[in-house]
């Protein structure tokens, strides 16, 4: 009985961090793909906070300033990197790290 117990905690559980992984990455995929060139940096991280699994790391390199969306859930394998000048987009691009 206890075996039958910790197996459906167990499936239980993977069935969860899959469901887990999907989700953050369809959201990511969509914050992506609704982004268009011009749009207000300030308004993106509006609709960034109401996604709860999805995360924004700000950087800058060569004089460039972005914003890379990411989740811990799926470890950061799906991202969104959102090139911007001015606060206004001036790229974004969608990476899977296979």
């Amino acid at each position: 009985m206890k075996k039958k117990i910790l197996l459906v905690l167990a499936l239980a559980g993977i069935a969860y961090l899959v469901i887990d992984w999907n989700q953050s990455a369809d959201a990511i995929k969509q914050q992506c793909n609704v982004i268009q060139t011009g749009d207000s940096i300030q308004q993106l991280k509006g609709r960034i906070k109401n996604e709860t699994s999805l995360k924004i790391s700000v950087g800058e390199k060569d004089d460039k300033k972005f914003l890379l969306l990411y989740s811990a859930a799926n470890y950061g394998r799906h991202t969104c990197l959102v090139e911007y000048r001015d606060g206004k987009v001036t790229r974004h691009e969608y990476s899977y790290l296979d």
